[in-house]
């Protein structure tokens, strides 16, 4: 007899986890659908693209982000912390549009204002920006910036910092 309800438990508990395996992948996968059937630009879109990612690996965290800019939306996720956010405000859209075009599209601004070539290496693993643009499914635009190099010391545009601290504050859990 107990031996039965054992046996009867681990069935049990196989069957459990199973099922619950195949909730969690049709809820990613369904995410992910979601995501691909959301980031369409209206045609009136001031940049004619289909999409713009935005992929900011934050070092201090070891965690990397991804930013999908959509017509009503800008989607925030991350697999390593689970972290989502859904962005409605058109302030925040507008401005993560602005900088998107500022130092990718239109580049009325450098990203970097100075390289200087140190005396020594620094090791490190630096926060990265990656900025992507899409149109009729082809890639406009693909650019990454590390914000720091082993042999240069690197000054940025003010405004390019900015809108990294702007990525920053959308990620932050304040």
């Amino acid at each position: 007899m107990i031996r039965c309800m054992g046996i009867l438990s681990i069935i049990l508990s196989f069957f459990l986890l199973s099922s619950y395996n195949k909730n969690i992948k049709n809820e990613k996968s369904d995410l992910v659908d979601t995501i691909d059937q959301e980031i369409k630009f209206s045609p009136d879109s001031i940049f004619s693209l289909d999409s713009i990612v935005v992929n900011y690996w934050k070092s201090a965290e070891a965690n990397g982000y991804r930013f999908n800019l959509t017509r009503d939306f800008l989607l925030i996720g991350s697999e390593y912390f689970y972290f989502h956010r859904k962005i409605k405000s058109d302030s925040i859209r507008k401005e993560f549009m602005n900088f998107i075009n500022t130092f990718y599209i239109d580049k009325t601004e450098e990203i970097i204002i100075s390289r200087n070539k140190l005396d020594y290496i620094e090791s490190t693993h630096p926060s990265e920006i990656q900025a992507i643009g899409y149109k009729n499914k082809i890639e406009i635009f693909n650019e990454k910036t590390p914000m720091d190099e082993e042999e240069y010391d690197i000054e940025f545009n003010p405004k390019f910092l900015d809108f990294y601290e702007f990525l920053d504050s959308l990620v932050s859990n304040k």
